[in-house]
């Protein structure tokens, strides 16, 4: 059975609840972790007003299960690894 806790948030000084286990511990909250395959394409947005997004193809898998590290490769032929951040979603659309 989940318990819960009221916290003080330190920043703006509100209450908040905070999920615990039964032992009162806390709760480990589920990430979502980005995967890709062979073929897919990585789209990285641009970071500032009229900047273009920046599309690459992966070419190879480097982490378990699909993570990241990827092997892209970019239009004009140039290979890298990349380790996409959080502006960066997978388009499963080959090539």
């Amino acid at each position: 059975m989940d318990v819960e806790r009221l916290r003080r948030n330190r920043r703006n000084n509100k209450l908040r609840t905070v999920p615990l286990n039964s032992e009162g511990q806390r709760m480990v909250t589920r990430r979502l972790l980005m995967r890709a395959s062979k073929g897919d394409r990585l789209v990285t947005h641009g970071r500032v007003v009229g900047a273009q997004d920046h599309v690459v193809e992966i070419v190879e898998v480097l982490g378990p299960n699909g993570t990241p590290p990827y092997r892209v490769r970019a239009e004009n032929g140039h290979e890298s690894i990349m380790s996409p951040g959080p502006d960066s979603v997978v388009d499963h659309r080959k090539g």
